[in-house]
C-alpha cells in the first residue's frame, strides 16, 4: 500500500491497465496540472510549457520536468540543476537554455519531505481525485522542490565550507551524480568560486 493517498501504490507500478483508460486519465491529469502549476512556476521565475520549465539565475540553470510512468497511471517530477561553468555531459545541448533535466549535473526526484527518492503521483480515477493529486504535487514542488533549488542551486551557498562527508549529506538523495562523484563536483564548484574572487 502507498504511504500517501496521492502516490501510486507499489503494487500498481508494474500492472499494465487498460491503455485507453490510462491515456484518458493521463490527459485529464496533465490538463489539470498545466492549469495548477503555470502561475506558481511563473511566479518563481520559471519559463516553459507542457512538461518542461527552466529558470536561469546568473550562472545557474534549474529545471522542472515531468516523467510519465511507462505503464501509465501516474508521473513523477524530476528536478535538475546545472552551472554554466561546468563541463557539459556528452550528448548535452550546446546552449544551456536547451537543457532538459537529464542533461543537468545535479538531479533528483521531487518527493514530499522527509522522504527522498521515487514518488509517483497517481493520475486518479476521477476528476476530484486527479485534482487532489495535482494540488499535492504543486504544494510539494513549492515547499520541497524550491527548497532543493535554494540549497543546491544557490552560489556560493554551502559549497565553500563543505567537508567531503558533509557534501554527501548536503547533496543527498540525488539521482546524479553518484555518491562517489559528489566530492569531485563540489571541488569543481569551489574552484570556480575561487576564480571569481
Amino acid at each position: 500500500m502507498a504511504e500517501s493517498p496521492f502516490e501510486m501504490p507499489r503494487e500498481e507500478l508494474y500492472r499494465i491497465g487498460d491503455p485507453a483508460e490510462n491515456q484518458r486519465r493521463g490527459k485529464r491529469f496533465r490538463s489539470l496540472l498545466q492549469k495548477a502549476w503555470a502561475a506558481p512556476l511563473a511566479s518563481w521565475g520559471f519559463v516553459g510549457k507542457g512538461s518542461l520549465f527552466r529558470r536561469r539565475q546568473g550562472s545557474v540553470l534549474e529545471v522542472v520536468q515531468t516523467q510519465a510512468w511507462k505503464y501509465g497511471g501516474g508521473l513523477c517530477v524530476n528536478l535538475g540543476v546545472h552551472f554554466d561553468f561546468l563541463a557539459r555531459r556528452p550528448g548535452s545541448p550546446t546552449r544551456l537554455d536547451d537543457f532538459e533535466e537529464f542533461h543537468c549535473v545535479l538531479r533528483r526526484r521531487l518527493a514530499p519531505a522527509p522522504r527522498v527518492g521515487d514518488f509517483w503521483w497517481r493520475y486518479g480515477c476521477d476528476a476530484s481525485e486527479s485534482q487532489a493529486c495535482v494540488n499535492h504535487l504543486v504544494a510539494t514542488l513549492g515547499q520541497d522542490g524550491m527548497a532543493f533549488f535554494e540549497r543546491v542551486g544557490g552560489l556560493p551557498g554551502g559549497y565553500a565550507d563543505l567537508t567531503e562527508e558533509q557534501a554527501k549529506e548536503f547533496l543527498g538523495g540525488l539521482l546524479f551524480p553518484a555518491q562517489g562523484q559528489v566530492w569531485s563536483l563540489v571541488q569543481e564548484i569551489r574552484a570556480h568560486l575561487e576564480e571569481k574572487k
